[in-house]
């Protein structure tokens, strides 16, 4: 099956920085250490067996965190990829990590990179459009272009969000990008993430990632826009209160 559209288709020195809001928690890190464990909540790894990923040290230039980043779709005719259950996300959180795509322009089929939900109309799903070098997001069955992406790039994603409240603000290279609302709540509800295909099946070949991702964060509790900013100056560095031992922390 080819999916072709989106819609209906995140080691400086310590430093205090007072937000204006309630501070979020990092509570899930994936380092790819050699492997797809939580770094932070070793409980919560991944959901079932991870398919045909490897390792490397690349990461962007500067980061001083993780040393290393997981390669998704580096064998051909192999299913790529992994899943990040539903339960490390909150109903008011955020999310943000790194990726470097091989290849400019998707194919025939959108390359996702994320996709949680796993229905066009529900959740939401960041992939580079087919036939595009553009990155696209899907929040609650609305379509956003969030910019123009570059091969053999590093680039940022970063998304906030509250389900209670109806409302999330997408993020690209640090910069805000749009604030998406819906009035359905069954449009957007925590639940399993895709990282590297629409889903983890021979079928979806064609949406198959192909590249790197480094250092994917999760918080309980919205990031603000200065925050997420600071994350992608600072690759590898983390934000808000009670950082996990041994952690760097640019906020708190």
């Amino acid at each position: 099956m080819i999916i072709t559209r989106i819609a209906h288709l995140l080691l400086v020195p310590f430093l205090l920085v007072a937000p204006a809001h309630a501070a979020a928690t990092l509570t899930h890190r994936y380092e790819f250490a050699g492997n797809i464990n939580d770094s932070f909540r070793a409980a919560d790894a991944i959901d079932g067996a991870k398919a045909a990923v490897t390792y490397d040290a690349a990461r962007p230039a500067g980061a001083s965190g993780p040393v290393a980043s997981v390669r998704i779709g580096q064998a051909a005719g192999e299913v790529s990829g992994f899943t990040i259950p539903g339960s490390v996300l909150s109903a008011s959180g955020s999310l943000g990590f790194w990726f470097k795509a091989d290849r400019a322009e998707a194919g025939e089929g959108a390359d996702y990179l994320v996709n949680m939900d796993g229905t066009y109309n529900k959740g939401f799903r960041f992939a580079i459009a087919a036939g595009k070098s553009r990155l696209e997001a899907n929040v609650a069955d609305t379509n956003t272009q969030l910019g123009n992406i570059v091969a053999n790039t590093w680039h940022h994603i970063a998304m906030t969000w509250d389900s209670v409240a109806k409302t999330a603000d997408l993020y690209f290279d640090g910069a805000l990008v749009k604030t998406k609302t819906w009035n359905d709540a069954d449009r957007f509800s925590p639940s399993a993430m895709r990282v590297g295909n629409w889903a983890l099946s021979p079928k979806y070949l064609n949406n198959q990632f192909n590249g790197s991702i480094y250092d994917f964060q999760i918080y309980s509790g919205r990031l603000d826009a200065a925050e997420v900013k600071l994350l992608h100056s600072t690759p590898g560095a983390v934000l808000g209160s009670a950082p996990a031992p041994g952690l760097q922390s640019v906020g708190g």
